[in-house]
């Protein structure tokens, strides 16, 4: 039985400059930065249809829906607290008709996951659960940690819901880029095209990026185009406030072109 969080076990937050209002957990996982990028490098136009895999609370779907109204998004979570709190927040922001809930398991999906879609999006857990202690809260555990349905899962799934020239796109930690190239990169998977973004955290007092820390990777289904390294994109200035180009995607006010 799931036990609803009351009031005091959640917080009213905001993104993209208060265009986006999202009702989270007060402890566990949070939302930060990175469902603000993801959703803003989403190449989608008005009457596409988007899947979300591990839609948490709502926020990328939520921030992709303020850029592009017209999308319609459809996503799976695994956790029935947090997919309630999704269609909450759906309804919080006049999304309710536009974003379609599913309480289920990627690996053995709910029968109201069918058809195909033009874009498909993820934020999976990166942590593998063998390299990296566990933590206390199971919320937490849940966002951030492996459990059965890994990457190569989450990948395999994504790929086969894509239409023809549909993109997957997927942020993730760096140090994993050469897992996610290998996934996207099995003949089974029919994915090409694939583009790799750095996310710069800031400059090192050379001039010189410091170490990416996350990546944004995308790849078409059956495209035969070149991998592609993107130059990626500086988030904090030598002050430690974000660029106006990292300002101007937190605000909502530009999409992200890799």
């Amino acid at each position: 039985m799931v036990i609803p969080l009351n009031n005091s076990d959640t917080t009213i937050d905001h993104l993209l400059n208060g265009q986006v209002i999202l009702e989270q957990p007060r402890y566990g996982y949070r939302v930060a930065i990175d469902p603000v990028f993801l959703a803003a490098a989403i190449p989608a136009k008005p009457h596409d249809k988007i899947l979300e895999l591990g839609l948490g609370t709502g926020a990328v779907a939520l921030c992709l829906l303020s850029r592009i109204p017209e999308v319609q998004v459809t996503g799976i979570e695994i956790d029935a607290e947090m997919a309630r709190l999704a269609k909450q927040n759906a309804g919080r922001n006049d999304a309710a008709q536009k974003l379609q809930v599913i309480v289920g398991d990627i690996l053995s999906p709910p029968a109201e996951l069918r058809g195909e879609f033009d874009h498909v999006m993820m934020n999976p857990p990166y942590l593998e659960d063998k390299k990296f202690s566990v933590s206390p809260s199971l919320k937490k555990t849940q966002a951030h940690h492996e459990g059965e349905a890994d990457l190569a899962a989450f990948v395999k799934m994504g790929a086969g819901h894509l239409v023809s020239g549909g993109t997957l796109t997927v942020i993730h930690r760096a140090e994993r880029r050469a897992e996610i190239l290998s996934l996207l990169s099995q003949p089974e998977v029919k994915m090409g095209g694939i583009v790799v973004y750095p996310l710069w955290p800031g400059l090192k007092p050379d001039g010189t990026p410091k170490e990416a820390k996350r990546i944004l990777v995308q790849a078409s289904r059956d495209s035969q185009a070149p991998f592609r390294l993107a130059a990626g994109l500086v988030l904090h200035n030598p002050q430690g406030g974000y660029t106006p180009e990292a300002e101007a995607i937190l605000r909502g006010r530009s999409a992200l072109l890799l």
